[in-house]
C-alpha cells in the first residue's frame, strides 16, 4: 500500500518532468513511439544515475559517440533526433527533478516503510494469529491430490455440499456447527460475555484517558472547569464564606487603633521636658484574642457539602452509559459522538435501539409493571414522574435537576443520550435510586504519614467488576436503611455488629445524583446517595470481611486512580480523599 501510494506520487513528478524536457529538447518530433520513448524511458533511468547529459547538454561541435542528425532521411532510417541547443531550462529542470526524487521522494519512501513497520510491530501477535489462522483454513480447505487426481475431492466437495443444504433445510433450528466454529456451553457464552464487557470498558477508558492527554482536550476541559468555577462562585453567598473574613478584618483594624494610640502617648512621654508635668498612660481598648474570634469561625464552619452533578466528580459526559455491548448481552448501542450527547444538539440520524431485559418484562417486585415503550404514546398510562409515587410507594424524583424532562409520557435521561432506548436491565422508568456505603480507614502500614486511606470493595457477581458495596432502594425503604442492610449483605455475609451500627449513624453524605453506570438508558438511569462512614482509629473493622448476596468477594483496597472500578465510584473515591487530605 506505501509502495503504491510512493510509485503514484513519482509517476506524477516522473510525467511531469519527461514531457516538459522532451518539448524543449524535440520540438519537432512526430513519432509516437519516440515521443513516449523521450517522456518516459530518460526520466525513469535517469532515477538510478543514467543522466544522458549528452542530449541535456547538447554541442554539436562536443558530439562524442552521440550520433545524431536533422536530416529528414537520416531521422526516417532510425537515427536519433539533435536535441535543441538554444534550450538551457532543461539542465535545470533536471537538476530540480533530481533533487525532488532522488532526495524528498525517497526519503518519503523511507519515513512511510518505517511509520508502518513501527505500527505493525505493535499488532505483531494479532497479525501473526490472523495469519495462521489463514494459512491453516486454506491448507484444510485445499484438495489433498495433485492433477488429475484432483477430480477426486471436487466430486466428494459437490456431494457434501449438497448433503449440508439438504440436512439445513430439514433441521432449520439445530446447529450443526463447523470444524472452525466452537459450540459453547450457555456458562462458557455467558463468560464470554463478561469477558467481551470487560474489554469494552477497558478499551473505553483507555481511549477517554487518551483523549483527556490531548491538549485540544486538556483545553476543553480547562474551559469547562472554568465556567462550573464561575457558576460555583455565583453561590458563594450562601456558604457564609465572607463572615470569617469580616471577623479577622475587625479584629485587625482594633489591632491597629490600639497601636496607634499607644505610639501617640510613647512619642509623647519621650518628648517631655525633665522635670515637667507627665502625661497620664491612655485607657487602650482592650484586645479580643484571636483563638476566640477563631473558635468562634471553627464553631460556624460546616462540614463537606454533597455535590449532585457528575461534572462536580470530574466527568464532564456520560462514557460508560454509551459503551456497547450492553450488559450480559450482544445488543451494541446507538454510537452517540461526544458531541451529540446533549439533547440541545440537533441530531436527526438518531435511532436508538430498543431494549428491556426479559427479566425486567417478567413483571418483578422491584420493577413497574407497564411497557411503556410497547404502547402507543396516548395509550401509556400517567406514571407520577418527578414526584413521589405513592402508589408505588417509589421515588421518582431526580437529584440532579428539580424536573427532567417527560417526552410522550417517557422519562428523558437528564444528561443526554446513550444510544438506547427502554429499561435495559433496570426495573424503574425514570431514576432508580441506589444507596452506596464508602467505609474507610487509613491504610495500614502506609509510607510516611497517614496519607493513604482504603475503603471496603466487593466484586460483583454480574460482570465480575469491583466497586463500592451498595444496592437499590427497596420501594418504602429510607436510604440509610438501605446503606446498613446493603453493606451487611455483601461484606458482612449478613452479620451484624454493634461496632458497624455506631459508625454507621455517623456518616457524611459525599454525592447524591446520577451515576455513569453502563446499564443507563435513553428513560432509564441510575441515580444513588454515597455516604462516607470512616473509621479514623481502625478499630471497628476488628473481623474478618465475608463477601454475600450479589458480592463475588470482598476485600480492603487502597484508594488510588489506577484500579478500574464499576460505573462513578472511581470518581466518587477522589471526593472522599480530597475530603481527608488524602493521596488518590
Amino acid at each position: 500500500k506505501d509502495l503504491t501510494f510512493f510509485i503514484f506520487i513519482l509517476a506524477i513528478f516522473l510525467i511531469g518532468y519527461g514531457i516538459t524536457s522532451s518539448a524543449l529538447l524535440y520540438p519537432n518530433e512526430t513519432r509516437p513511439f519516440v515521443v513516449l520513448k523521450n517522456i518516459f524511458y530518460h526520466p525513469y533511468w535517469q532515477l538510478y544515475g543514467e543522466l544522458f547529459l549528452e542530449r541535456i547538454d547538447y554541442n554539436p561541435n562536443q558530439a562524442g559517440d552521440f550520433n545524431c542528425s536533422d536530416d529528414p532521411a537520416d531521422i526516417a532510417n532510425g537515427v536519433d533526433r539533435c536535441p535543441e541547443t538554444d534550450e538551457k531550462i532543461p539542465s535545470i529542470l533536471m537538476a530540480l527533478y533530481m533533487l525532488f526524487s532522488n532526495i524528498l521522494l525517497l526519503n518519503l519512501l523511507i519515513a512511510m516503510f518505517s511509520y508502518t513497520f513501527e505500527r505493525i510491530q505493535e499488532n505483531t501477535d494479532i497479525f501473526w494469529k490472523f495469519q495462521r489462522y489463514a494459512l491453516i483454513r486454506e491448507y484444510h480447505e485445499r484438495p489433498p491430490f495433485p492433477p488429475p487426481l484432483i477430480i477426486i475431492p471436487h466430486v466428494y466437495l459437490f456431494f457434501k455440499y449438497f448433503y449440508k443444504r439438504l440436512r439445513d433445510c430439514c433441521n432449520p433450528n439445530k446447529d450443526f456447527g463447523h470444524v472452525f466454529k466452537m459450540t459453547m456451553s450457555a456458562t462458557m457464552e455467558e463468560h464470554l460475555i463478561l469477558w467481551e464487557d470487560r474489554c469494552t470498558l477497558h478499551c473505553v477508558l483507555k481511549s477517554h484517558r487518551f483523549e483527556k492527554e490531548q491538549v485540544d482536550e486538556r483545553v476543553k476541559n480547562t474551559e469547562q472547569k472554568v465556567d462550573h468555577i464561575c457558576y460555583s462562585l455565583d453561590d458563594m453567598q450562601s456558604l457564609d464564606v465572607g463572615k470569617d473574613v469580616l471577623k479577622r478584618v475587625a479584629y485587625l483594624e482594633k489591632h491597629v487603633e490600639r497601636t496607634t494610640v499607644a505610639l501617640d502617648w510613647i512619642i509623647k512621654r519621650l518628648s517631655e521636658k525633665p522635670g515637667g508635668k507627665s502625661i497620664a498612660a491612655p485607657d487602650l481598648p482592650a484586645l479580643v484574642d484571636r483563638s476566640d474570634s477563631e473558635s468562634e469561625s471553627d464553631a460556624d464552619t460546616k462540614p463537606p457539602e454533597a455535590v449532585n452533578r457528575i461534572e462536580d466528580l470530574g466527568l464532564m459526559l456520560h462514557i460508560k452509559s454509551r459503551s456497547s455491548p450492553y450488559p450480559g448481552t450482544k445488543i451494541s448501542r446507538f454510537i452517540v459522538p461526544n458531541n451529540k450527547v446533549s439533547w440541545l444538539e440537533l441530531f436527526p440520524e438518531y435511532q436508538p435501539v430498543s431494549y428491556t431485559a426479559p427479566t425486567v418484562l417478567a413483571k418483578p417486585v422491584w420493577a413497574d409493571k407497564a411497557d411503556l415503550i410497547a404502547m402507543d404514546p396516548e395509550d401509556r398510562p400517567f406514571l407520577a414522574f418527578n414526584q413521589l409515587d405513592e402508589e408505588n410507594k417509589v421515588d421518582r424524583r431526580c437529584h440532579v435537576k428539580e424536573y427532567y424532562d417527560v417526552i410522550d409520557r417517557l422519562p428523558r435521561n437528564p444528561q443526554g443520550r446513550t444510544g438506547m432506548i427502554g429499561r435495559g436491565l433496570l426495573g424503574r422508568w425514570g431514576p432508580n435510586h441506589a444507596a452506596d456505603p464508602i467505609v474507610t480507614r487509613w491504610r495500614r502500614g502506609g509510607e510516611g504519614e497517614r496519607k493513604e486511606l482504603e475503603f471496603i470493595a466487593i466484586q460483583r457477581k454480574d460482570n465480575r467488576e469491583w466497586g463500592i458495596p451498595g444496592g437499590m432502594v427497596d420501594p418504602g425503604e429510607r436510604v440509610g436503611q438501605t446503606l446498613r442492610r446493603e453493606f451487611s449483605e455483601e461484606a458482612m455475609g449478613g452479620a451484624v455488629k454493634a461496632k458497624v451500627d455506631q459508625l454507621f449513624a455517623k456518616g457524611v453524605e459525599i454525592f447524591s445524583g446520577y451515576v455513569d453506570d453502563p446499564r443507563n438508558t435513553d428513560n432509564s438511569w441510575m441515580e444513588t446517595v454515597a455516604m462516607n462512614f470512616h473509621d479514623e482509629d481502625g478499630d471497628v473493622f476488628d473481623f474478618e470481611l465475608k463477601a454475600g448476596d450479589d458480592a463475588n468477594a470482598v476485600r480492603w483496597q487502597r484508594v488510588t486512580d489506577r484500579v478500574a472500578l464499576f460505573a462513578s465510584h472511581q470518581a466518587i473515591l477522589k471526593k472522599v480523599a480530597e475530603m481527608h487530605g488524602a493521596t488518590f
